[in-house]
């Protein structure tokens, strides 16, 4: 029995399944080897240092949130990066933003977007497929790492992966007529091997983004920004929605590199609203 890395197929013993532990796309496991022609075997799975659960990866030291440039929703993005924030209690990795398709992004809008996300604490790398541009950054960014991708289908994952591989290892989506955008073409996470050193792994889009076991009380911590000011905040269990003399609310729309954006505080209300009228329906 050994530990290895590989593209051979192995198959898990039945023991998993009646403890109900599943093998992941990141997992070390001790194999023993198919012969004749037959799978091999995953006899264990060595201990993981993190575990996530959308996207089913583990033992990554980062996680990019990929969008692209010309479709970007910045709500859409804020409900990915907490839904990874709450994660990280099973071990903690880094998050960054690669933003793609900026051949088609609106120079001004794609400049104050970054801005917001970088002064939140989320490192931001524009991409674009066609010309590569980019690519050298990210690059440096993954070397050594083991990276999965995670954002919306059709924006452009799968051709980051290529490029970064050096060679067409995911299938890309054709770009649909009905509704102009890419279709989703990953159905299942797969790593591969970067010539930089380190892996990437490719995940499909989340069937859903709903904040299933987060709530209003929680969903604070996973806007990191806010740490900065909230010890000035009259309350120590301040909300920052209402009360009186909070030090969030009255810095949402400074431009500093220690404010909070308007966007993202405008997120952050209508997302505690919507979870404080399902916990009370709850």
């Amino acid at each position: 029995m050994e530990t290895i890395e590989g593209a051979d197929i192995y198959k898990p013993r039945g023991v998993f399944r009646k403890r109900g532990v599943t093998p992941v796309t990141g997992d070390m496991c001790e194999v023993s080897r198919g012969t004749g022609g037959d799978a091999g075997v995953i006899e264990s799975i060595c201990a993981r240092k993190n575990e996530l659960i959308r996207p089913c990866v583990s033992n990554i030291d980062g996680i990019a949130v990929v969008f692209a440039a010309d479709t970007l929703n910045t709500a859409l993005l804020d409900k990915y990066l907490i839904i990874l924030e709450s994660q990280k209690t099973s071990g903690y990795f880094e998050v960054f933003i690669i933003i793609n398709k900026t051949d088609l992004a609106n120079g001004g809008s794609l400049d104050k977007i970054c801005s917001i996300y970088e002064n939140a604490g989320y490192p931001v790398i524009l991409t674009c497929c066609p010309n590569k541009s980019g690519f050298e950054r990210l690059s440096a960014e993954l070397r050594g790492k083991v990276t999965a991708l995670a954002g919306p289908s059709g924006v452009g994952k799968s051709s980051i992966t290529n490029i970064l591989c050096g060679e067409s290892v995911m299938k890309v989506g054709e770009l649909s007529k009905k509704i102009q955008r890419g279709k989703h073409t990953t159905r299942h996470s797969e790593m591969f091997s970067l010539g930089c050193g380190g892996y990437i792994i490719d995940t499909p889009g989340f069937a859903s983004l709903d904040f299933t076991g987060i709530t209003c009380a929680d969903l604070k911590t996973y806007f990191k920004e806010f740490a900065r000011h909230e010890e000035n905040c009259r309350f120590a269990d301040c909300a920052h929605i209402g009360e009186p003399d909070c030090a969030v609310r009255e810095q949402a729309g400074e431009q500093s590199d220690f404010g909070v954006s308007a966007a993202r505080y405008k997120n952050y209300i209508v997302f505690y609203n919507e979870l404080k009228e399902r916990d009370n329906v709850g």
